[in-house]
């Protein structure tokens, strides 16, 4: 090969161009990749953290709740299960017959994609109700909807 003066008059300076420009190009992609589309989705923040806790009805008060990942075995292999966790407290001074809590579920873009519910029986005064909810899918956070409490 001819060594020249130039850097891009050379063949090898032309593959050297080629290689920066796809490496160049690959890292954009890679960091506009996690920007937008993260791999293990964050999890809702605590009751605490959230500015709409603690949700407080007239003698029901949603004390914390947490959206939480874990994974189990399927016969397909390994899956992600979310769920939202929590404690809320009847303070009505009266027991609660059939009591629920309502979760709005959204994706990555904020648009809501599902609503879970979690539901007791009776709710005795002052005690403390500790939920789950079952699993769900697709859902990147939660946000808490609402009590319904006859």
């Amino acid at each position: 090969m001819k060594e020249s003066g130039k850097f891009f008059g050379t063949a090898m300076g032309t593959l050297l161009a080629l290689s920066l420009a796809a490496n160049v190009w690959l890292a954009v992609r890679l960091r506009n990749a996690r920007a937008t589309t993260p791999n293990v989705p964050e999890p809702a923040p605590p009751a605490q953290a959230n500015p709409q806790a603690p949700a407080k009805r007239p003698g029901l008060t949603l004390v914390s709740w947490e959206y939480k990942i874990t994974t189990m075995k399927t016969d397909l292999g390994t899956a992600a299960a979310r769920f939202i966790e929590g404690y809320a407290r009847n303070d009505s001074g009266v027991e609660a017959g059939e009591t629920a809590i309502y979760f709005s579920l959204h994706d990555k873009d904020g648009a809501k994609v599902d609503d879970r519910e979690v539901s007791i029986r009776r709710l005795g005064t002052n005690e403390v109700w500790k939920f789950k909810t079952e699993p769900f899918k697709y859902a990147l956070t939660a946000k808490f909807s609402r009590f319904n409490v006859p």
